[in-house]
């Protein structure tokens, strides 16, 4: 039986010239629009977009499309309620 295995990695410089590309296909510019802001984005994802978390999914090993999650830098403690 064939196996499936979708995984998840961090973005590195590497991707930068493939998200770009993806950026450029129609089906994809339909919905990102313009690619430079994008291209900033993952660009300062260590300084300006650093609340950011940028991925790359692959198919067996095979990098099929961008990710990105905003993640919050505040840790916030559970509320306890009183008993």
């Amino acid at each position: 039986m064939d196996q499936t295995e979708i995984t998840l990695r961090p973005l590195t410089d590497e991707d930068i010239p493939l998200l770009a590309e993806w950026l450029d296909k129609e089906y994809i510019r339909k919905w990102f629009k313009e690619k430079e802001p994008w291209l900033n984005e993952i660009g300062e994802r260590g300084g300006k977009y650093r609340f950011m978390t940028h991925f790359i999914v692959c198919h067996n090993d095979r990098r099929i499309t961008p990710l990105c999650t905003k993640t919050s830098r505040k840790r916030t403690t559970p509320t306890r309620s009183a008993t």
